[in-house]
C-alpha cells in the first residue's frame, strides 16, 4: 500500500470501528488502491444489513414439472439474484454456495453431501447466477438406490448460510410421486 493509502485506510478504519464491533469479525477486505473504498462500502453495507436480519439476495427453483412417476428425472433451474448494486458477502458453512434437498437430504442422498470446510464469498452487486440441474429420480441411500415412495416430498434450494430461514435464502416446492 502507498503512504497516501495507508493514511486514508487509517481513517475508513477509526469511521467504521463503531459499526462493526458486532459485525462479522472475518470481513475480506481488497486493499487495493482503485477497489479500496468500493470493498469497505460493500463488506460494510453486507455486513451491516446480516445484522438486521435483511439480505437483498434471493434464490428461485423452478423445475419442469411438479408431478413425477417413481424414478423419473426431474430437470430443474436455480436462480440466484443481488438485488443490490453492491457486492454482497456471506459466510457459508460449506464449501459451495448453493445445494438443492428432496425432504432435507442433500442431493437426495442420506449421506453429507455437503461437508466441506466453510468459506467466504461474495455475491456481486446487480448479478444473478442461473444453474441448470437435473436430479435422477432416485434416492441414494448408502449402497441402496431406490425410488421415493409416492405421495408429496419437499424439494429445495438453498444457500448455505447459518441463518437462511431467517433471511429467505432458500425455495421450495412440493413434489408429487405418483404411485407405482
Amino acid at each position: 500500500m502507498r503512504p497516501d493509502d495507508e493514511s486514508a485506510q487509517s481513517e475508513i478504519d477509526d469511521l467504521l470501528k463503531p459499526y462493526l464491533r458486532n459485525a462479522d469479525k472475518q470481513l475480506v477486505v481488497d486493499t487495493g488502491p482503485v477497489n479500496t473504498r468500493r470493498a469497505v462500502v460493500s463488506n460494510t453495507y453486507g455486513s451491516l444489513l446480516g445484522l438486521v436480519g435483511y439480505v437483498p439476495i434471493d434464490i428461485s427453483l423452478k423445475p419442469e414439472g411438479a408431478t413425477l412417476e417413481p424414478g423419473e428425472p426431474l430437470d430443474f433451474t436455480v436462480t440466484i439474484t443481488n438485488r443490490s448494486t453492491i457486492d454482497i458477502p456471506l459466510s457459508l458453512t460449506c464449501s459451495t454456495l448453493w445445494g438443492w434437498y428432496l425432504d432435507g437430504h442433500p442431493e437426495a442422498t442420506t449421506s453429507d453431501h455437503y461437508n466441506s470446510p466453510p468459506r467466504r464469498v461474495k455475491v456481486r452487486g446487480s448479478q444473478s447466477y442461473t444453474f441448470e440441474r437435473r436430479w435422477s429420480g432416485y434416492i441414494h441411500d448408502g449402497g441402496d438406490i431406490r425410488p421415493p415412495d409416492s405421495g408429496e416430498h419437499t424439494f429445495e434450494a438453498r444457500i448455505h448460510t447459518e441463518d437462511r430461514s431467517d433471511q429467505g435464502l432458500f425455495d421450495t416446492i412440493e413434489l408429487q410421486i405418483l404411485d407405482a
